[in-house]
């Protein structure tokens, strides 16, 4: 798919997608720090010492957010927190009602 649908039936491309993604997780992370002064899992609490990898998870994937014609939520800033690996993994067996739940009360802080 070389195009990607935005909510408001527009389209743009993968690379311009892909690029607003990978920004978006870059700030994502910087304001995390900014905020916390250090980044930690949100959801065990442990920092890159105590914990594996800790990457910008996103709350609705990002799969999701293009097969719903909802791109633009992939790079929505309120849709990633830090997580560590063990702790995503757990986190994406919830269910797409249970993850969307999750993204409307991060949209509310």
């Amino acid at each position: 798919m070389n195009t990607v649908k935005l909510s408001d039936g527009t389209k743009i491309g993968r690379n311009t997608f892909d690029a607003r993604v990978f920004r978006a997780k870059k700030v994502m992370k910087e304001n995390f720090i900014h905020n916390h002064g250090y980044l930690y899992c949100i959801e065990c609490g442990k920092n890159q010492n105590g914990c594996e990898r800790i990457a910008a998870s996103h709350l609705i994937s990002v799969d999701e957010c293009v097969k719903s014609g909802q791109s633009e939520i992939a790079y929505d800033l309120k849709n990633m927190l830090p997580m560590g690996q063990k702790c995503h993994r757990e986190f994406e067996n919830l269910s797409k009602i249970q993850r969307y739940a999750r993204y409307l009360a991060e949209k509310e802080k």
